[in-house]
């Protein structure tokens, strides 16, 4: 005798609740809003307590922390008990690209400058005679052209060098530092550099390992510091 195949249950698309989809995506609606609006707060916060301590991190630190906070606050303004364990990564994402941006826009120009200025690559030129060409060991007793690239999110405002040889400072130009000029185009060194600063050690250095410390300051008075270290050659 042939069987009987057995009947498959048919499959059938749940009822749908117009209500309950209505809800939560009212729901969802005012948790994005609230969370776009947390963010604004949080940036307006963050960016002033990074002006008030002279410290990026400071903005930084509190601003990450306050938009994992919205998991505390968010219930107090609508209600969350049906929010499953994933409904969450909606609403704290929201909150820290929406502040990061806030805080990100505020913390540059033409609001504020909390960067400091970016201290590059150092190059020292010494005459041949015709030319003066980048070297990487000079020789003592010759002239030294310091050259360094300086740059920042507005303008450079000042900087300044000095000279260590071991643990003992060494004068500059008279004093324990010389102060930076911007490089000019069309220089009599024939060198150009768009960002360079430069200051001309006309007695040059006798033989030995140096440390030239570089300082770059800003409009805001935001600095920034870099070492670099020198071979003199006998």
């Amino acid at each position: 005798m042939a069987k009987k195949k057995k009947s498959e249950p048919s499959f059938e698309f749940p009822e749908f609740d117009r209500t309950e989809w209505l809800e939560k995506e009212v729901r969802d609606s005012k948790a994005g809003l609230f969370s776009i609006g947390w963010a604004l707060l949080v940036g307006l916060a963050s960016w002033q307590l990074a002006l008030a301590t002279g410290q990026a991190r400071y903005g930084l630190l509190f601003g990450f922390a306050a938009c994992f906070a919205i998991v505390k606050v968010l219930p107090l303004v609508i209600d969350t008990s049906s929010f499953e364990r994933k409904s969450w990564a909606g609403p704290i994402l929201t909150s820290v690209f929406a502040w990061l941006g806030v805080f990100i826009l505020l913390s540059n120009p033409p609001f504020s400058d909390i960067a400091p200025p970016r201290v590059g690559e150092m190059e020292f030129y010494v005459d041949d005679g015709d030319t003066w060409n980048a070297t990487m060991s000079p020789p003592d007793g010759e002239q030294l052209l310091f050259v360094v690239d300086l740059r920042d999110n507005r303008d450079v405002s000042g900087a300044r060098l000095a000279l260590q040889e071991g643990a003992q400072g060494l004068l500059v130009a008279g004093g324990t530092y010389a102060l930076l000029q911007p490089l000019p185009a069309g220089n009599e060194w024939g060198i150009e550099a768009a960002y360079g600063w430069y200051f001309l050690l006309e007695d040059g250095l006798d033989s030995g390992s140096y440390t030239v410390r570089i300082t770059a300051f800003d409009e805001q008075g935001n600095e920034k510091q870099r070492s670099y270290l020198l071979d003199i050659a006998a």
